[in-house]
């Protein structure tokens, strides 16, 4: 997950999915309204979680990607 939390802070978007549920999940770091930077999980077009934290964001992470059996896409 080291490398998943390089990449968000580099700026990209990650996005997990699961063709047989249409379940999509979108990842990103960036500003929020606020001013601060956070990582931001969105899951079928809804806001699912906001975290300055990465151990928080990995946990949550890690429960939606198991529980709704999503792999990310290339």
């Amino acid at each position: 997950m080291e490398n998943l939390k390089q990449r968000l802070l580099n700026g990209e978007e990650i996005t997990f999915s699961n063709e047989s549920t249409f379940s999509q999940l979108e990842i990103s770091h960036g500003k929020t309204l606020g001013g601060s930077m956070e990582f931001k999980i969105w899951m079928n077009c809804k806001f699912i979680h906001l975290s300055k934290t990465f151990r928080s964001f990995e946990t949550k992470l890690n429960s939606l990607i198991d529980n709704h059996d999503l792999e990310e896409e290339n």
